[in-house]
């Protein structure tokens, strides 16, 4: 069935004309479950495919009920709603009436729909397009030579592609490919995914199909028929037969608008093609150099495999060059000489000797240098060890001196009032008051002289006594150790 229909009929004037064609079939089903509808609207032109599943009736039920749901709802809005707001709440009435009769119905147990949906409007500033979706019928963009896909699969295989389970390429024939992770009727969350407003230009083209054209023909394939083919009602037979070249085997519904004027036809070029993430499906085409033929697109197997050898190859030649550098197998052969494996193992035997030998050598070395410390450190505690010995013996002589001194300038009116080392004599004691030294021993005035020349005949006597261990610690005293430079310490 082909349907088409161009917005002059409207007594609305309007920046760029718009004409659009339309057509579903029933490829290799039994019953056309597809639905598809075309209305001009307070909101403008609307433009819906409905995908229906289901039993036997309930899939073409539920795509009825989904395409005239949103028509009664949008030609007359029961207020003054934003278009947005009047596409979540028909989505949500339309929700609930399957879920009713899904529950009520038996013959309609499990029934439910996709939907897609383009509104073009008329703006202040020319025409723009707006677009919603629940399932994965979808809606592109053809503009400048690229197609733009608009809208993303809520499926349990475009899930995998999100999270990077499965590449792009595997998607197409996965085995959930058709399993739906939203749709009218199904699930508690009946929300549109609805785009923000897009600024529409000459010659562009908008497409609405199922998956019937979509889950079979490639980005590639769609995009060769536009261009071919830029007229609506040519581009959806085109697009209907090229879905049936691919093998579809579910009912095709495809609706094509084309803005402004139609562009001439552009025939295939042998170009280099490739199509991005599946989110943007961005179809670029970039010639190839002249006198060259076009090439192929790489998988993107063969794009890791060549990246891989690009790194290791010189990686792998760098460490052949090396083993065999240190191998001498290099050498030989530069030598004109033949490689001896016997000769080749005696001269790693030898180099591995020589790096023995090296290592001996080191270790020698620093043992010798250990040596060397230790004895310097011996010889640094012999002579701190004399320099303490002889600052002892200098202070005691000191001491003897000092105490010389005090015992012969005594007289009657000094009192020793400290104790002389080593004599295991104490002086009378004192205390102070007040400023002034006190005896606490007093003595009488007539034995005074008497008691000080027998403290000092005693300390005559120690200091002899003294002065002998003086010598004799001197004579016990170690040799002085001579450093390297003569000097004495």
């Amino acid at each position: 069935m082909l349907v088409s229909g161009t917005l002059s009929e409207q007594p609305v004037m309007w920046s760029l004309p718009v004409n659009a064609a339309g057509i579903t079939n029933t490829g290799l089903r039994e019953e056309n479950q597809d639905r598809m509808t075309s209305f001009f609207s307070p909101y403008g032109w609307v433009y819906l495919v409905a995908d229906g599943m289901g039993g036997h009736k309930g899939g073409a039920e539920a795509a009825e009920l989904v395409a005239g749901g949103f028509e009664q709802r949008l030609l007359a809005p029961t207020e003054e709603l934003s278009l947005q707001s009047a596409l979540q709440e028909t989505v949500l009435e339309v929700h609930r009436e399957l879920r009713r009769r899904s529950s009520t119905e038996a013959r309609f147990a499990g029934m439910g729909s996709t939907v897609a949906i383009a509104v073009v409007q008329e703006t202040g500033a020319g025409l723009s397009l707006i677009t919603a979706h629940m399932g994965d019928s979808r809606v592109y963009l053809h503009r400048g030579g690229q197609l733009i896909l608009l809208t993303k699969d809520h499926t349990q295989v475009q899930w995998l592609v999100d999270t990077r389970a499965v590449d792009e390429a595997t998607a197409r024939s996965h085995p959930d490919a058709s399993i739906l992770t939203r749709a009218v009727g199904h699930g508690t969350d009946p929300a549109l995914d609805i785009s923000e407003p897009i600024a529409l230009r000459n010659l562009d083209g908008i497409l609405l199909c199922s998956d019937g054209l979509s889950g079979f023909a490639d980005g590639r394939d769609i995009d060769r028929a536009v261009k071919r083919y830029p007229n609506p009602q040519d581009c959806v037979k085109e697009l209907l037969q090229t879905a049936l070249g691919h093998g579809s085997n579910d009912n095709i519904t495809i609706q094509f608008i084309r803005i402004g004027d139609n562009p001439q036809p552009v025939e295939e070029q042998p170009v280099r093609s490739y199509i991005t993430k599946p989110e943007t499906a961005k179809l670029v085409h970039a010639p190839s150099p002249a006198g060259f033929p076009p090439r192929a697109p790489q998988k993107p197997f063969q794009k890791r495999l060549a990246a891989a050898l690009f790194f290791l190859l010189p990686i792998g030649l760098m460490g052949t060059g090396i083993l065999a550098l240190r191998s001498g197998w290099l050498d030989s052969v530069l030598q004109g000489k033949t490689a001896d494996p016997l000769q080749m193992r005696i001269n790693q035997l030898k180099k591995r000797a020589d790096k023995l030998e090296e290592a001996a050598r080191k270790s020698s070395q620093s043992a010798e240098g250990d040596l060397q410390k230790l004895a310097a450190l011996k010889a640094t505690m012999k002579r701190r060890n004399y320099s303490t010995l002889k600052a002892d013996l200098e202070g005691t002589k000191a001491e003897l001196d000092r105490i010389a001194r005090t015992g012969r300038s005594s007289g009657s009116h000094v009192v020793l009032a400290t104790s002389v080392s080593g004599m295991g004599k104490t002086a009378p004691q004192t205390t102070k008051a007040k400023g002034k030294a006190i005896s606490t021993n007093p003595v009488a005035p007539a034995s005074l002289l008497d008691r000080e020349e027998k403290i000092i005949a005693q300390a005559e006597l120690d200091l002899k006594a003294s002065q002998d261990r003086l010598a004799l610690l001197e004579h016990k005293l170690p040799t002085p150790v001579t450093s390297d430079s003569g000097s004495k310490e």
